[in-house]
């Protein structure tokens, strides 16, 4: 017994002895100071009790610094997400990321535009179009214009006066006067280049009127002496110079004869006259008056002088701008019939959208309302019954007809739908398919 206790006291004090070493081993000794120092490896480790809490301390130090950085890392993460959410939100992002839409018009709205912009252009158009054809404008030139005539007096042989031809400005001898050359000269300068032509004529007009009134004129006749004529152009400027043979003896002739016969105390002359054939008028620009039933004679000139005058000319040449006119015209009548061929090709899908099967199916729906009943969910008969396929769907209102039985229509998909009339035994049934169409 004493033995035994020795042992176990013994056996005890050894194991004792080794925890306690193990204990020993576990820690390693450290001055507070040495804390921030690496450990050194070492094999042999003291232990203390006041090393336990010194580890605990430094691994309670560890854990705070580790959750004072995860709270700054929050900290920093909340103020982050706060200040994207305060900043505003850029275009650039939005469009990034689908925040603009395109904008997305209606039916409606697209047929208004497009008949609006027809309509406009249309107007435009027809606004050009007016403007080419109208080339015919009225534009105020400026001119200048003068007439003169020069006039030379031949006599017959005589033995007064040695010249055949006397000289204008003098008094003249009524029996001694053969014929008389006038020279009409009449000139005009325009501002600008004008494309209408002017054209003159000349004529001679005899008159014998009552001595004392000159008003009342006693016989009148008018003789053509040249044709209406073109007047010469060049440039601005257009002239003409045409020397006029006046028969004086045949003039006073007839005057004589015509006073002798009738013993009237009249007077007469006879005029000749350059007129100017302008496009809206006829005005006369020169003349020479000769007394005619006299013993002598002077010859009275009448001329014009107009300067810085102005007249409307109409201007009939197509130019640069009726040409633009008309091309910007045409394009904008050639968009309109785009617009309107789109515009009619947008309504007539819209409206006639539908496939010939739905527009075969919707007349048979609309016509015959009232005699189609609906199985929104499909039919089966209760009964097996003898199926017979009609061809038509006429063929099958015949059916209906003569059993008095609703028709059922029943969808079977979007390309396909039956219609069935069911009896005791039979079940007739058209079947309306796209393909079949």
């Amino acid at each position: 017994m004493g033995f035994g206790l020795t042992i176990c006291c013994m056996m005890d004090g050894e194991d004792m002895g080794a925890e306690k070493k193990v204990k020993k081993d576990k820690f390693k000794f450290v001055k507070y100071e040495d804390l921030d120092k690496p450990l050194e490896e070492d094999n042999t480790s003291i232990q203390t009790d006041d090393s336990s809490v010194i580890i605990e301390k430094e691994q309670e130090i560890g854990l705070n610094d580790i959750k004072k950085e995860e709270n700054e890392i929050d900290t920093s993460l909340e103020e982050e997400e706060k200040k994207l959410l305060d900043e505003p939100v850029k275009e650039e992002s939005v469009k990034k990321f689908g925040g603009f839409h395109k904008i997305h018009f209606s039916f409606e709205a697209r047929i208004i535009t497009m008949i609006t912009c027809i309509v406009l252009l249309f107007l435009v158009a027809c606004y050009l179009f007016l403007n080419a054809l109208n080339y015919y404008k009225m534009e105020k030139v400026s001119y200048n214009e003068y007439s003169n005539v020069h006039y030379k007096v031949c006599l017959h042989e005589n033995d007064y006066y040695e010249e055949s031809c006397l000289e204008e400005g003098m008094e003249y001898v009524a029996s001694l006067t053969d014929f008389i050359n006038a020279n009409f000269e009449y000139n005009v300068d325009f501002s600008q280049d004008i494309n209408h032509p002017l054209y003159y004529h000349i004529v001679a007009v005899t008159k014998i009127f009552d001595k004392d009134n000159i008003d009342k004129v006693l016989y009148k006749n008018e003789e053509v002496l040249v044709e209406k004529t073109e007047i010469l152009k060049q440039d601005h400027n257009m002239f003409l110079n045409n020397v006029i043979k006046i028969d004086y003896a045949r003039y006073n002739d007839n005057v004589l004869d015509y006073q002798n016969r009738y013993s009237l105390n009249s007077s007469s002359n006879v005029e000749i006259i350059l007129y100017l054939d302008e496009e809206n008028e006829t005005r006369k620009v020169a003349s020479v008056v000769l007394p005619l039933g006299e013993t002598t004679y002077s010859i009275k000139r009448n001329v014009i002088t107009n300067l810085n005058r102005v007249i409307e000319v109409k201007e009939d040449t197509w130019n640069d701008f009726n040409t633009f006119c008309a091309v910007i015209a045409s394009i904008l009548i050639l968009v309109c019939i785009i617009l309107i061929y789109r515009t009619t090709r947008l309504v007539l899908m819209v409206t006639n959208s539908k496939s010939l099967y739905e527009q075969k199916l919707s007349q048979i729906l609309r016509d015959y309302d009232r005699l189609i009943v609906i199985a929104r969910n499909g039919y089966v008969s209760a009964d097996e019954k003898q199926i017979v396929k009609v061809e038509s769907f006429e063929e099958l209102l015949d059916a209906r007809e003569a059993l008095q039985k609703p028709i059922i229509y029943y969808k079977v998909n979007d390309v396909k739908s039956e219609f069935m009339v069911e009896d005791e035994d039979k079940l007739y049934k058209f079947i309306l398919k796209e393909a079949d169409l």
